[in-house]
């Protein structure tokens, strides 16, 4: 679910107003580091979180960072795709897929 501010660098709300408990969080690069995004999801209770890139590129560097004080506290899964993916599911071509997990209902994309 994409959020507010896009970069999710101070405190954030769903781009629908609906909480963040059991959904994935969708976060802009930038601001602040890869580590401080998804922390900031998982204190709201997102069981995961993308970061999408912030510009169009050609060739693909490593860009995500945090603190090993930060990366410590996070215990869900977290992943960093291009401003493409990110522009196609918030296009809704890329379609939701249920996922269970411990009777839980999640919802991942593919």
């Amino acid at each position: 679910v994409p959020l507010i501010p896009e970069d999710a660098c101070e405190d954030i709300i769903t781009e629908d107003g609906q909480l963040l408990v059991d959904r994935i969080a969708l976060i802009k690069r930038g601001s602040c580091n890869f580590t401080e995004k998804v922390y900031r999801a998982q204190k709201n209770h997102a069981v995961g979180v993308i970061v999408y890139d912030n510009i169009h590129r050609e060739r693909w560097e490593t860009i995500m960072s945090g603190s090993e004080e930060e990366m410590e506290k996070i215990s869900i899964p977290s992943v960093f795709v291009s401003l493409q993916t990110a522009l196609d599911y918030k296009n809704h071509q890329i379609r939701p897929i249920a996922y269970k997990e411990q009777s839980k209902r999640t919802e991942f994309y593919k």
